[in-house]
């Protein structure tokens, strides 16, 4: 099985671990939804938005490169429940 680097990089943290997946469309698919839970997790603490970027490398080289990123919008103000 290959063995793939995988970067999740924002502008709060930086993470990189080297594991081993079926293909690339695999890893990018297993870090996908590891983004998608930090940047939930950042949502809910109260962060309006929450990018993360996801980078796969086999052999020092970039095979896969995305960007997750969730926001949040208010669509009632807190004062008088109307509609923003």
């Amino acid at each position: 099985m290959p063995r793939y680097r995988i970067h999740m990089i924002n502008s709060e943290f930086q993470s990189f671990d080297d594991c081993d997946y079926e293909s690339v469309d695999a890893a990018l698919g297993a870090q996908i939804r590891a983004a998608a839970a930090v940047a939930a997790e950042a949502v809910i603490k109260g962060e309006a938005n929450a990018a993360i970027e996801i980078q796969v490398e086999e052999g020092g080289r970039v095979v896969g490169r995305r960007v997750l990123s969730i926001s949040v919008a208010d669509l009632m103000s807190d004062d008088d429940g109307q509609s923003a």
